[in-house]
């Protein structure tokens, strides 16, 4: 588990490095943020038989990296 999010956060700070996200974004909060989004989709999924955790967990997802990334001028 520990590698997991450890993955995600430096997953995170690569794209913040890469300019792909703000550079003020708080790494670690939106690691969390990301992964705890899953593991609650898949706790859901799993102990409710609720698939639709996983679509919700995605929009969720997409939320928070839209809100995070760099936006260009075009």
């Amino acid at each position: 588990q520990r590698n997991w999010s450890a993955y995600v956060e430096r997953t995170v700070a690569d794209a913040r490095d890469a300019g792909e996200l703000r550079a003020d974004v708080d790494v670690p909060q939106l690691a969390f943020e990301l992964v705890a989004l899953m593991e609650t989709a898949n706790g859901i999924a799993v102990l409710h038989d609720e698939e639709t955790a996983y679509r919700r967990a995605r929009t969720g997802i997409a939320a928070r990296l839209r809100a995070a990334t760099v936006e260009e001028n075009n």
